[in-house]
């Protein structure tokens, strides 16, 4: 019964982020993750609902609960990478980023297998990603893009 309880309520936090109700949305999302905290999917929703509202401290703790509840989500790593370089936390978001790149497998296995411990030099990480994009540009620029203000016309 608990769990019919906990997928309804997902269910309806789902539906008010859908429709665009982002306020009612939050505190739904608050109240899934608080009632079943390893709920990876509460947390990184929650967190998405806070990145946009432009809050990305409060995107980036509900994104890192997320991720301790899945350490592999892709979106997750995207994310905090993404709001990481918003609060211009340059280190943390290439790692994280790195993570995202080197845990997705859209990509070759030269690129999936790269060290994301430690700091890596921003243009090292800027080559990386410009090898992803080569290997599978469109991958890269879909993936990118509802999370950055881009165009993906050349």
């Amino acid at each position: 019964p608990c769990l019919c309880i906990a997928w309804l309520l997902l269910r309806c936090c789902l539906e008010l982020f859908r429709n665009g109700v982002l306020s009612e949305a939050l505190l739904a999302f608050e109240a899934a993750a608080q009632k079943e905290p390893g709920n990876a999917q509460a947390w990184r929703m929650l967190g998405t609902v806070h990145a946009e509202n432009d809050n990305d401290q409060k995107a980036i703790r509900a994104m890192l609960r997320a991720l301790n509840a899945d350490g592999k989500d892709l979106e997750v790593l995207l994310s905090l990478g993404v709001s990481h370089t918003n609060e211009f936390e340059q280190s943390e978001a290439t790692m994280y980023l790195l993570q995202w790149l080197s845990n997705n497998p859209k990509f070759s296995s030269d690129i999936r297998n790269i060290p994301v411990s430690g700091d890596v030099p921003p243009d090292a990480a800027v080559a990386l990603f410009t090898r992803a994009a080569e290997v599978r540009r469109f991958d890269v620029i879909d993936s990118l893009c509802p999370h950055v203000n881009c165009d993906p016309e050349p």
